[in-house]
C-alpha cells in the first residue's frame, strides 16, 4: 500500500462510496419508516383513484361535453390551479 492508495486498498484516490455498518435498532427503525412511507403513498394513490372515478362518473363520456365542460374537466384532472413554474 502506498500514499495514493485509499484505506480500502483501491489505487488512484478517494473512494466515492463507503460501506456503513448499522446496528439492528437502526435497521428496524429504517424498515418502520419505509413501511409508513409505503402506506402513505398507497393511501394517496387510492384517494386519487377514487377522485378520478368520481370525476369520470360526473362528466361521463367526453364526447357529450361542450368546450367549457371539457376545459373544466381537464383543469381539475391536471390540477391546473397549481403553479408549476413557482420554485420557492
Amino acid at each position: 500500500m502506498n500514499a495514493s492508495d485509499n484505506e480500502d486498498g483501491e489505487k488512484g484516490g478517494m473512494n466515492m462510496f463507503n460501506i456503513k455498518s448499522k446496528d439492528l435498532d437502526k435497521i428496524e427503525n429504517e424498515s418502520k419508516e419505509f413501511d409508513k412511507f409505503v402506506k402513505k403513498v398507497e393511501s394517496k394513490s387510492k384517494k386519487d383513484k377514487t377522485d378520478i372515478k368520481a370525476i369520470k362518473k360526473f362528466w361521463g363520456n367526453e364526447t357529450n361535453l361542450d368546450d367549457n365542460e371539457k376545459f373544466l374537466k381537464k383543469f381539475i384532472m391536471t390540477k391546473g390551479w397549481i403553479d408549476r413554474d413557482d420554485v420557492e
